[in-house]
């Protein structure tokens, strides 16, 4: 629960504080000395203070390895392990409200891929093992992506079928929780497209909205959340010359942030391997016959690229977002195929799936596949 002062409670603070008695001469003295705490506690906010002067008062980091950055454009990114979630807030009174953004559940992004003919191959992005996920193509039956209890992931995840679909419907839940709402979106492939990344993102703690208020504790700065920090909260980092360095790469790591969002509403660049880029134009002509963006230097560094395909970045195909209609999230036991897309289990490595776009590893190198989880959605890496 979120942990504020109300005025009550501040009025009950102040009568036992200054030993005051529940009359009509104390209760002004009361109202008279809580105006004049609001008059002097620096965090308090007026009822209108949507401003730039309250956005950079607040701004900066809160916390250590966990913790919440309020910056001054009134954005914010909530952060802790393997987590990084961008949102806004605004003030009301002297609450924060937080908005974090929330990811679309499926999505898919398409293009042609004149290189596998007929045939159609998709890239499964976030499934896994934790939430139960269905795909259908056309009149086929319903496929599980992943078996239950999956526990080790070799991605990329891709599937091939040997002709074009015309339809796809995915399944799953709205959120991780087991009781999140079923929900199906349906994919109509007018374009003749044949190469697709399907996304999965599941609503998660994180991207629910909460609150949170600022006071001053030992001289410092507090943050105190509905959601996260316990009853302590994040206390606001000085801002010395080791703050600063960090802060510079919070600001880095949120300028690309944009830049990624920007560049999936465009499309998504990514070579064979669906390893995915941000593209410099003036470093790429695009091939009409083959459908591909080349680099300009890909003679140059192709020596290079022969040990390190995965990040090859010299032939990158450009996935154009698609639009999905929202269906019946029913799924009938009796439609369900029964082998998943993929089997995966740490106790069963040979029968696992692996990826096998890339050359074949020697000796003990498939040792390194770990039990963890799906990688996010779509990480886009600079050229």
């Amino acid at each position: 629960m979120l942990i504020n002062t109300p005025t009550s409670d501040l009025i009950i603070y102040i009568r036992v504080v200054f030993n005051l008695k529940p009359d009509l001469s104390s209760m002004k003295k009361i109202f008279a000395l809580l105006l004049f705490a609001l008059t002097v506690v620096e965090f308090s906010f007026a009822q209108s203070s949507n401003t730039e002067m309250d956005y950079k008062e607040v701004s900066g980091r809160y916390g250590s390895n966990e913790g919440i950055c309020l910056f001054d454009d009134g954005e914010f990114m909530l952060y802790g392990y393997a987590t990084a979630v961008f949102g806004h807030y605004s003030f009301n009174k002297n609450e924060l409200n937080f908005y974090p953004d929330k990811p679309e559940v499926f999505e898919i992004y398409a293009t042609v891929n004149k290189s596998i003919g007929d045939s159609t191959k998709i890239n499964f992005v976030g499934f896994d093992g934790r939430s139960l996920t269905f795909i259908r193509f056309a009149e086929d039956g319903i496929h599980q992506v992943f078996n239950e209890d999956a526990n080790c992931f070799d991605g990329p995840f891709v599937y091939q079928l040997p002709h074009r679909t015309k339809t796809v419907t995915l399944y799953g839940q709205a959120g991780r929780d087991v009781d999140s709402q079923k929900v199906a979106y349906t994919y109509q492939n007018r374009g003749g497209y044949n190469d697709f990344i399907v996304v999965y993102s599941p609503r998660q703690k994180e991207n629910e909205d909460f609150n949170g208020i600022i006071t001053k504790e030992n001289n410092l700065a507090v943050i105190k959340l509905s959601n996260y920090g316990g009853g302590t909260g994040y206390f606001k980092n000085k801002s010395d010359e080791d703050e600063q360095k960090q802060w510079k790469e919070i600001m880095e790591m949120k300028e690309q942030y944009h830049q990624s969002k920007v560049a999936t509403q465009n499309g998504i660049l990514a070579n064979k391997h669906y390893q995915t880029f941000l593209q410099n134009d003036g470093d790429y002509h695009f091939d009409q016959a083959t459908y591909l963006y080349t680099s300009k230097t890909a003679a140059e560094n192709e020596a290079y690229f022969l040990s390190n395909p995965f990040s090859d970045n010299r032939y990158l195909r450009k996935f154009q977002k698609q639009v999905l209609t929202k269906t019946d999230g029913t799924v009938a036991a009796s439609n369900i195929l029964p082998k998943p897309i993929f089997y995966t289990a740490c106790e069963d490595p040979e029968k696992s799936y692996h990826y096998d776009g890339l050359p074949k590893p020697k000796g003990n190198e498939r040792e390194k596949i770990i039990p963890t989880t799906a990688p996010p959605p779509l990480p886009i890496k600079n050229n």
